[in-house]
């Protein structure tokens, strides 16, 4: 079956998907259309994130790069979606991620000034990487100068390599 719009693919996918629940013995199916699912509707909201950002109308909600209360961050991750948020920032850390992606279906922006942190998030579902929010460390006295965030930034590259 022909789908004309994304929307009404993934309406069909969620009732195969209730149906597959249905019948015992098919949990495996009924994980694997979760995922398909998921990632539809993800690509509907990257589509969304993607356009936002070409009319200059994007909103990223931010935990905090600090913030990793579970709790605090799914409060403030449901009240983004909630408020119309076009993506959320939270740290990079492969469990809060894991717990951010079964709550939305928003793209997800890690925060981290340690690169190697970005590899597990990434790998947890993470759909952008943020080397940033030196802000969170000034009150301790670091500060983060160009040739640090160049570093940064080159070290960042090697662990997660663009295809541009």
């Amino acid at each position: 079956q022909r789908f004309t719009t994304a929307p009404r693919m993934v309406n069909h996918l969620l009732f195969v998907q209730q149906s597959a629940s249905r019948i015992s013995g098919r949990v495996i199916l009924a994980r694997l259309l979760n995922r398909f699912i998921h990632m539809a509707i993800s690509n509907l909201h990257l589509r969304s994130f993607q356009h936002a950002l070409e009319t200059a109308s994007a909103l990223k909600i931010i935990s905090g790069l600090t913030n990793l209360n579970h709790e605090n961050v799914a409060n403030v991750v449901k009240a983004a979606q909630q408020g119309g948020a076009t993506f959320v920032d939270i740290a990079a850390d492969a469990a809060l991620v894991g717990m951010v992606r079964d709550l939305t279906d928003l793209p997800i922006c890690v925060s981290a000034v340690e690169p190697a942190q970005f590899i597990s998030a990434v790998e947890a579902g993470a759909d952008l990487i943020e080397i940033g929010n030196f802000d969170a460390f000034y009150a301790q006295g670091r500060r983060f100068e160009a040739a640090e965030v160049l570093s940064l930034t080159e070290e960042t590259r090697s662990l997660l390599p663009s295809d541009a």
